[in-house]
């Protein structure tokens, strides 16, 4: 599904490229495996070989295909060669020379990862590269902030059913009720502080430089196979947490817009569930 994701981001982002041409002189790309060219594989040389791992998420970039989490180029690498900026979206983790800071794994909100969100936008501006109006800067992030508040509202759900639930059974209703409330408070935090991360990360590049922003939104984390092998109530509330993730992702995308900072955006989550509906939409 991570490569199907990718390849599907990149023939949307391609076939809309040409209204663009020529209209930046450099990309800044800041995300998790979806955009990392191989900045993992730089920092920690791990790589993933046959026999893969059995639940769908590689544990490093493949071997194959330039030490990506996909079997080639990212979509932002695409983007950014039909651009004719191929040269900036190499793993900047190898050199001053590339500005591409994602990094498989990364979230939007700090986990205390040297690599999440606002330690790759640090780093890209304590490196002193300068940002002009024709910088396209992409921030692709929030898709593991999503899974991480999946597993949030399970642990929570069942810690408050525990503690409420009486011996003889008899108040089911109110355990389920506090297990809801707990889980859905514990979800909810890691979605609203990731999402208050990524405003903060585009306020302070914003502020280095008058820039253009490329904000994707987060895929229906429900259909992916990982999640889809959890069961249908996992699928269900996954798909639920990506729709919130998104409609407050959209919210803070507005005021960020009143605040005159210039920001397009790419709603993946739409065309994954079109691809679903109908696969012949990936290659139509």
């Amino acid at each position: 599904m991570k490569k199907i994701i990718l390849s599907i981001i990149a023939s949307l982002t391609l076939g809309s490229s040409s209204v663009f041409a020529g209209s930046y002189d450099g990309i800044v790309a800041f995300g998790d495996s979806l955009s990392d060219p191989g900045n993992v594989f730089v920092a920690t040389g791990l790589q993933s070989v046959r026999p893969f791992n059995e639940d769908n998420i590689p544990d490093a970039p493949y071997a194959r295909g330039g030490h990506h989490f996909s079997n080639g180029s990212t979509w932002i690498e695409q983007l950014s060669s039909d651009l004719k900026l191929k040269e900036g979206t190499g793993p900047a983790l190898r050199t001053s020379a590339f500005t591409n800071y994602a990094f498989g794994a990364a979230r939007a909100r700090d986990t205390g990862s040297p690599y999440d969100l606002t330690q790759q936008v640090t780093q890209f501006l304590d490196s002193g590269q300068e940002i002009t109006p024709d910088t396209l800067i992409s921030l692709y992030v929030g898709g593991n902030d999503v899974r991480d508040a999946l597993v949030a509202f399970n642990e929570a759900y069942i810690e408050a059913y525990l503690l409420t639930i009486d011996p003889s059974g008899s108040n089911v209703e109110e355990a389920e009720a506090a297990g809801e409330a707990a889980g859905t408070l514990a979800a909810e935090k890691i979605l609203t502080d990731a999402i208050t991360s990524i405003a903060t990360n585009i306020v302070a590049l914003a502020s280095a430089g008058d820039s253009q922003f490329l904000v994707p939104n987060v895929p229906n984390i429900g259909v992916t196979p990982a999640v889809r092998a959890l069961g249908d109530e996992a699928a269900f509330l996954a798909s639920l947490l990506s729709v919130q993730f998104n409609l407050g992702l959209e919210s803070t995308l507005q005021g960020l817009e009143l605040l005159g900072i210039q920001i397009t955006r790419l709603n993946v989550y739409q065309l994954i569930n079109d691809v679903v509906a109908d696969p012949g939409v990936a290659t139509g």
